[in-house]
C-alpha cells in the first residue's frame, strides 16, 4: 500500500517560545496531517544536542531535547507558574544561544519542584528507564560542573558512576537528580509523539 508524509522538524514549528516544542503546536499539526490524509509525520532526531545544535550530533540516543518541551504543559502540571512562563515571541528563526540561556533556569525550576515531591510517575520511569537514564544523568551532570572535557578526565580516573569521587563531588550529587528530573519531561510532555498520534493515525519516521 502507497503513503505519503510531510518531513517536519520539530524545531521548525511554529510557537511562541523561540523554537517548535513537542506541545500544542505538534499536536496541530498532526491534526493538519490527518485532515489531509498523510501517514507519516517525518522529524530529525530529536535527542539532546550540543555545540552546534545539530540533531545529528546528541549525547543520547534515549533522551529528548529539552528545547522541545512545551512550557505550557509544565505549569498545566504545576511545575511552573504562569508567571514564570516566557512571554510570547513571534515566529522567527530559532536563536540557540538565547535558549542556552533560557531553558536550563526554567526547566531547573520545574525540576526542583519535581524531586521536592516526587510523583508514582516520576518513580516508575526513573526504574523504567534505570537501564540508561543514571548514566545518562550523572554524565550531564558532570559536564555542566566541570565543562566539556569532564568525560575524559573522568575515564582517566576511573570515576565514572561516582560522583561522589568526582572534583567538586558534592555539586555533581545535587545537580545528578536534578538532570534525572528534567528528562522525566519529555516523554511526559509529548503528547504529539504518543497515544495522540495514533488516535490520528499518523505514525513516525
Amino acid at each position: 500500500m502507497r503513503a505519503s508524509g510531510i518531513l517536519m522538524p520539530v524545531f521548525s514549528l511554529p510557537g511562541p517560545f523561540g523554537i517548535g516544542t513537542l506541545g500544542s503546536e505538534a499536536t496541530a499539526f498532526v491534526d493538519f496531517l490527518a485532515e489531509a490524509k498523510q501517514t507519516y509525520w517525518q522529524i530529525l532526531p530529536i535527542g539532546p544536542t550540543g555545540y552546534g545544535d545539530s540533531p545529528y550530533q546528541s549525547f543520547s540516543a534515549f533522551a529528548g531535547n529539552p528545547y522541545f518541551i512545551d512550557f505550557r504543559l509544565l505549569a498545566a502540571d504545576g511545575y511552573l507558574t504562569a508567571e514564570e512562563i516566557p512571554a510570547a515571541q513571534p515566529v522567527d528563526t530559532v536563536d540557540y544561544g538565547a535558549l542556552y540561556n533560557q531553558r536550563p533556569v526554567l526547566l531547573k525550576k520545574a525540576a526542583d519542584r519535581l524531586l521536592a515531591a516526587p510523583s508514582p510517575a516520576y518513580e516508575a520511569f526513573c526504574t523504567a528507564q534505570s537501564f540508561w537514564l543514571e548514566d545518562y544523568a550523572l554524565f550531564m551532570a558532570v559536564k555542566a560542573e566541570q565543562g566539556p572535557g569532564a568525560g575524559g578526565h573522568c575515564r582517566r580516573k576511573g570515576t565514572v558512576g561516582r560522583p561522589d569521587q568526582l572534583p567538586q563531588g558534592g555539586a555533581v550529587l545535587l545537580l545528578h537528580p536534578v538532570e534525572r528530573a528534567e528528562v522525566l519531561c519529555q516523554p511526559q510532555r509529548c503528547p504529539a509523539g504518543g497515544r495522540y498520534s495514533h488516535l490520528r493515525q499518523p505514525g513516525f519516521q
